[in-house]
């Protein structure tokens, strides 16, 4: 999965040089962890690998975000006062891959 984000991530950041001197704007949202029905519904596994457990927390239980604050980020990069922003990729995941 990281290779198709990072291809993702490169596309974004071409089509904003291919294109900018026409005035088209393309940024890329990254978010993590939504809070969304779907992740609700997601039950832990029972007898999980103590070793992995002890390694990874963040990636076992990341902070999630609400739809509404990528919505938010979403909304600022097609507003006028992001006009100067393109090829930018914003990560929104509360610091679970920094």
């Amino acid at each position: 999965m990281t290779a198709r984000k990072g291809g993702i991530v490169a596309l974004s950041r071409t089509l904003a040089v291919e294109f900018g001197r026409e005035g088209v704007r393309v940024n890329c949202v990254c978010p993590g962890s939504i809070a969304t029905p779907l992740a609700a519904a997601l039950a832990s596994v029972a007898d999980a690998d103590p070793v992995l457990m002890t390694r990874g927390p963040a990636l076992l239980d990341p902070p999630v975000a609400q739809p509404d604050e990528i919505a938010a980020t979403i909304a600022y990069l097609v507003s006028a006062e992001a006009r100067f922003v393109t090829g930018s990729v914003m990560t929104i995941d509360g610091g679970a891959m920094a």
